[in-house]
């Protein structure tokens, strides 16, 4: 039992610190990943990302430079410094990167935030697009409305809906054609050619909060679209690493992370309290520990136990979350585990962490709990 303990450990850290490709019917990873085929919802994460297959499910996708080129029956959630979409959808896609290339055909609505975005020639977004950018070029095909923001923004293909955005500079070119209204709020009136088509007339509306000067815009090179773009992918990316460490301990180690999920569940306080008497105390002691000379060793060794503890109780507070909300929702008597609940225990904390206050409160908690239950199950281990 507890070699099967030290195994965990060892295959945490392994986890963590490599970037070894692994794949399984839904997740993959590597410094190049290329999807060929995939029957079922596919994860991936690595450096240079490709999708030259047909995925029959959602596809999530995080990398340096991230492609698609294929077909997805449901939804597309991709985030990268350059995210290249041209494959068709059969729902919505979600969009997050430093630069953004739409070409292909989205049967729903497409969210876009990054520093660049363009629709190309050709391309049909079927739905609205929702866009935040530095820049947006669109010179393909929205069936629904254009909304957003932008620093600089282009339209020179059909929008059969209405285009309401806030842009400093908005252009309208000759080969344009808006079925609805162009509705717009900027300090600067738009650029609209004579031969472009607005079919329900023009409203211009001005800031209700006055702009800085030109001169300090010029000097913010990161505008609120990129913010978020940032801040959805560094999401993504967390999901999907999460999703692999997680996936990877459960297929292993199943039967005693769900013992421990258990047990943090069933006494939640009382393994809350040890884990914030034992968080505190392991460092401090291991600290002093290494400034003496006999107890050096030990007070390194304090600090690995330590740092292995908080990885594994990570994993196992996500976890936990999640067969608790399922156990809720569903109204199960007993608290279960699968790869689907253990997905959305990390979707939602990943989500819920990144909150300011509230939720690095929510995640403090429940990570104390799992610190608790990770001790008290290594400690019956070792007996």
């Amino acid at each position: 039992m507890f070699k099967k303990i030290i195994v965990f450990l060892t295959v945490g850290v392994f986890v963590l610190s490599a970037s070894p490709a692994f794949a399984t019917a839904h997740f993959e990873a590597g410094d190049y990943v290329d999807i060929k085929n995939s029957n079922d919802d596919t994860y991936v994460a690595g450096q240079n990302v490709s999708a030259t297959g047909d995925v029959d499910g959602d596809l999530f996708a995080a990398g340096q430079i991230v492609r698609c080129s294929s077909n997805v029956s449901q939804d597309v959630n991709l985030a990268g410094s350059v995210v290249d979409l041209f494959c068709n959808v059969g729902d919505d896609a979600r969009l997050a990167g430093s630069i953004i290339t739409i070409g292909g055909i989205v049967e729903d609505d497409v969210f876009a935030f990054g520093a660049m975005v363009r629709v190309l020639p050709g391309a049909i977004i079927k739905g609205d697009l929702i866009t935040g950018a530095g820049s947006v070029v669109i010179d393909g095909q929205v069936l629904g409305n254009v909304l957003g923001g932008a620093g600089q923004m282009m339209v020179q293909g059909q929008v059969l809906g209405s285009v309401i955005v806030e842009a400093d500079d908005l252009q309208v070119g000759n080969s344009a054609n808006i079925g609805g209204i162009l509705q717009y709020t900027s300090n600067n009136e738009a650029k609209i050619d004579e031969s472009a088509v607005i079919a329900a007339g023009i409203d211009h509306k001005m800031p209700e909060v006055p702009r800085v000067e030109k001169r300090e815009r010029k000097n913010k090179d990161i505008s609120a679209g990129a913010l978020f773009g940032l801040w959805f992918l560094v999401l993504i990316i967390k999901i999907l690493v999460s999703l692999v460490t997680v996936l990877l301990a459960l297929y292993f180690f199943k039967k005693h992370i769900l013992a421990m999920s258990k047990s943090m569940l069933l006494e939640f306080p009382k393994h809350m309290g040890w884990g914030f008497v034992w968080t505190l105390i392991v460092p401090l002691a291991s600290f002093i520990l290494i400034l003496t000379i006999f107890g050096s060793v030990l007070g390194a060794f304090g600090f690995v136990v330590y740092l292995l503890v908080v990885m594994i109780a990570k994993m196992l507070a996500m976890v936990g979350l999640g067969s608790w909300l399922w156990k809720v929702f569903s109204k199960a008597k007993t608290y279960e585990m699968d790869w689907k609940i253990a997905t959305l225990g990390i979707v939602v904390m990943c989500i819920v962490s990144s909150i300011p206050v509230l939720g690095w409160i929510f995640a403090i908690v429940f990570m104390l709990a799992a610190v608790g239950s990770v001790v008290s199950y290594l400690r019956q281990a070792i007996k």
